[in-house]
């Protein structure tokens, strides 16, 4: 496992959604997914009034996106670009 240096977010959230190729491997206490190549990610999550945001984030190859069982929290090599009120997941790809 490499260490990981720059920016990263950690988020306690409600649903993700990988958009494009990923790997992804399981593991005792969590699951780590790695862009194939440069992949967009939605992250919904609850703000404190009770409200769903969506937040965007955009990974380059080989990113690792960490989230470990049973507390739905995730960590993300990267800021966001932007977010967006409500769950704006797509289904089919659209």
């Amino acid at each position: 496992m490499a260490l990981a240096t720059g920016q990263h977010t950690v988020l306690v959230f409600k649903k993700i959604q990988f958009l494009g190729s990923w790997t992804r491997l399981n593991g005792a206490s969590g699951i780590i997914y790695a862009a194939i190549t440069r992949h967009t990610m939605r992250v919904v999550v609850d703000t404190y009034s009770g409200a769903m945001e969506t937040y965007f984030f955009t990974l380059k190859p080989a990113d690792e996106v960490g989230h470990v069982r049973r507390r739905r929290a995730g960590s993300h090599p990267a800021l966001c670009q932007k977010s967006a009120p409500g769950d704006v997941t797509t289904c089919s790809g659209r």
